[in-house]
């Protein structure tokens, strides 16, 4: 831009000139000149320090654009360690989810196998204590029959004592003599040979 302005202060200049040297310009105009000379020199100074600030902005904003470009790829870079960590964790958890669900299946048939040992152990014990309950009943029944046997051989007794005091039984020395007698008996009988036999058949 101040290259244009000192180009046309150049082509201006010789112009001007060339008007004066022609016998037609007055000292008004010649003040005319200088004046326009100096807005000119000042407007070029002028649109010089514009563009000095122009480059100056451009180089800011591009320091500027080159640090939103160097955050934008370390952005770039922390969402793909973020979408990284992301992934993994996803899958932690979908491992983890799955050792939950197994573990709790484990728990269920845990459970459930308790439940049955519990079950089991409650149809034993219930077993136990009606056996235990038949036992017993079956030793007061032993007991019951054994007082009865007792009984009635008391029973047997005191009616063999009454009977043999009545004298319907014999008394047990009767019994001792009588068992004496057929033993000689049946001796003598077997010496003889049969003969006591033999005079019934006649």
């Amino acid at each position: 831009m101040t290259t244009k302005f000192t180009q046309t202060t150049r082509l201006a200049l010789p112009i001007l000139l060339l008007g004066m040297t022609a016998g037609c310009a007055t000292t008004a105009d010649l003040e005319s000149l200088q004046k326009q000379v100096a807005e000119l020199k000042a407007a070029a100074s002028q649109a010089g320090k514009t563009a000095d600030e122009a480059r100056t902005v451009a180089g800011e904003a591009k320091a500027i654009a080159g640090e939103a470009q160097a955050t934008s790829m370390a952005a770039l870079t922390s969402s793909d360690q973020a979408k990284a960590a992301a992934a993994e964790a996803a899958s932690n958890t979908q491992t983890a989810s799955q050792s939950a669900e197994h573990a709790a299946a484990e728990a269920a048939s845990a459970a459930q196998q308790s439940t049955d040992a519990t079950k089991k152990a409650a149809e034993a014990l219930a077993n136990s204590q009606m056996a235990a309950s038949d036992a017993i009943h079956a030793k007061l029944m032993s007991y019951e029959a054994a007082s009865r046997a007792a009984n009635a051989n008391a029973a047997v007794y005191g009616l063999k004592t009454q009977l043999t005091e009545e004298g319907v039984l014999p008394s047990s020395t009767e019994e001792e003599c009588e068992d004496g007698e057929s033993a000689t008996e049946d001796t003598k009988t077997d010496e003889a040979g049969g003969q006591p036999q033999a005079e019934k058949q006649e």
